[in-house]
């Protein structure tokens, strides 16, 4: 059975593969279309596979930038060791595709640490078609990595071509703090409602909510959005991140994990969670978009309602002791002179008598303040 593949990007963008048992040439994902970015692979120096470089630790050296072409896979359960060597920090990108004009073979790739034993990543299709594909993997240590390229299952003989990048990773978006917090344009708004979606793939790993605003620790990838909110208002979101471990949180203060007012974390990987909350004062809230499972992000989506307070009707009077029930903005509003009485309605008729020859309109008004 082939397994759930998970891929985070560096520089172009690839899917979630889950795909069928069985080993079938022809078995390949239905819609995907990767491709590798146009001038990928120019200027690059090519090296065939040099035989033998079995098992780990017998490994064919490379560098950052080369490219393996043709490797191939001789007999079955043939696999074919490569080493890169990486600084604390680098990101490693390594993938394969077909090497023009031999047999082709559906590849499997896997990454070990220096000792040959510690798997750190593996992929079956992430790349073109059958082909497979390493990404956004960040180095716990320099020294020595090992990536292996085999056949899907052992049952496969053909011909690839491997590529490794490797170098320091791009600079997080600028919300992945709160200091670059954004307020997600005119979402997020007081009285507004929506869904939208996105990614932390590329962010850090920056807040974990404590006082139990959650339940749980939260280190995955966090994105940072605010807020503001007036007391009374009203909060309804739903979060979900698709494939890791959702969690979700507001602060009112970054700098203090415990000013955590309202969070959920309470469902598994792939599942949304959900809170309430009443907003007590009027200010600034930080929404954090978070995971449970350590370092780790991806595609979310997130149906929020950020409902504003039903404002108070009263009795909006006039000089002629007409009655109108209207907010107090919107009598405030009208062009003639009013009275506003919060709480009352018109029937019966609360309004001050109609002004005469000894008072004014005025006089009377004041007498209601």
């Amino acid at each position: 059975m082939r397994l759930v593949t998970v891929l985070l990007m560096l520089g172009f963008a690839a899917s979630i593969v889950v795909a069928a048992p069985g080993g079938d040439e022809g078995d390949i994902p239905v819609g995907k279309q990767f491709k590798w970015p146009a001038g990928w692979f120019a200027d690059r120096d090519t090296y065939p596979e040099q035989e033998p470089n079995d098992p780990c630790g017998n490994d064919q050296a490379v560098n950052c930038g080369d490219v393996v072409d043709p490797g191939c896979i001789d007999y079955v359960g043939d696999r074919d060791w490569y080493s890169v060597e990486l600084n604390a920090g680098d990101e490693l990108t390594s993938g394969t595709d077909e090497s023009l004009g031999l047999p082709t073979v559906d590849t499997y790739m896997e990454l070990y640490a220096d000792d040959c034993v510690t798997q750190l990543a593996y992929d079956d299709d992430g790349g073109p078609g059958l082909y497979s594909l390493i990404s956004g993997f960040i180095a716990p240590y320099t020294g020595t990595y090992h990536i292996m390229v085999r056949s899907y299952g052992d049952y496969y003989t053909g011909c690839y071509m491997v590529f490794f990048d490797c170098g320091e990773p791009p600079p997080p978006p600028e919300n992945d703090t709160c200091a670059g917090a954004e307020e997600f344009g005119y979402f997020l708004t007081r009285c507004t409602a929506g869904s939208l979606e996105g990614s932390t793939a590329e962010y850090n790993n920056d807040y974990s909510p404590e006082n139990g605003c959650t339940g749980y620790a939260a280190n995955g990838n966090d994105a940072v959005y605010y807020m503001d909110l007036e007391e009374g208002d009203y909060l309804d979101m739903t979060y979900t991140q698709l494939v890791w471990d959702t969690s979700f949180y507001v602060l009112t203060d970054c700098s203090d994990m415990n000013s955590c007012v309202v969070g959920a974390d309470a469902t598994f990987s792939g599942e949304p969670e959900h809170f309430e909350y009443e907003v007590p004062a009027t200010g600034r809230y930080y929404l954090i978009l978070d995971a449970y499972s350590t370092d780790q992000g991806g595609d979310w989506t997130l149906d929020y309602a950020i409902i504003c307070p039903t404002p108070p009707i009263g009795a909006c009077c006039f000089g002629d002791q007409n009655c109108t029930e209207l907010t107090e903005e919107e009598c405030w509003a009208m062009p003639e002179d009013y009275l506003w009485i919060e709480g009352e309605v018109c029937d019966p008729n609360p309004c001050p008598p109609v002004a005469t020859e000894n008072t004014t309109w005025g006089s009377i008004k004041a007498d209601y303040r």
